[in-house]
């Protein structure tokens, strides 16, 4: 949407949130974005919301898409997790529930954890629509204790948004 767009849509409040994971190979160390660097990362799929949302990410830490090393790569779902655990890449964001078949896949493999993101606090208080979960140890895969530790990520929420053609007695029975 063009500015002019957004600017006539209205919300009716949020509606749900879906975590965001940032899965990665156990052989690199993530403490921060700023760890991703020199990683192959998927950042999801052009014009997805988790393209949306790891974007905001990297600008809220100054990352401009110009600055994208050439290895991060705008793949996401399935392509994404299939060259995360071939070893094409490194890292990777998805946004879903805890319990759909690609994160559930992701976390019972033993060459991948998560990502916590520590300064969620942070990423919360700049950037409106995303707000920190806790994920507790083992909530992923009790059998693999996946993730090994509590950790915290983040969760965009999803939002209901109408336009000046909606019906505004509508509104409350939505």
């Amino acid at each position: 949407l063009d500015v002019s767009q957004r600017e006539r849509l209205q919300s009716l409040g949020a509606i749900y949130q879906e975590p965001l994971w940032l899965f990665h190979r156990k052989d690199h160390k993530i403490e921060s974005i700023a760890d991703l660097h020199n990683l192959r990362v998927g950042l999801g799929a052009t014009d997805s919301g988790t393209e949306e949302v790891t974007a905001a990410i990297l600008q809220a830490n100054q990352i401009a898409p110009a600055d994208y090393p050439e290895q991060w790569q705008r793949i996401g779902g399935r392509t994404a997790a299939d060259e995360l655990l071939a070893g094409n890449l490194d890292a990777a964001f998805f946004i879903a529930p805890a319990d759909s078949p690609l994160v559930q896949r992701l976390a019972a493999s033993p060459l991948l954890q998560l990502a916590s993101f520590r300064r969620a606090a942070a990423y919360e208080a700049r950037i409106p629509f995303l707000r920190h979960v806790a994920v507790g140890e083992g909530l992923l895969n009790l059998a693999q204790n996946t993730p090994h530790r509590d950790i915290t990520t983040l969760s965009p929420v999803a939002t209901l948004v109408i336009n000046e053609d909606f019906n505004p007695a509508l509104a409350p029975l939505i």
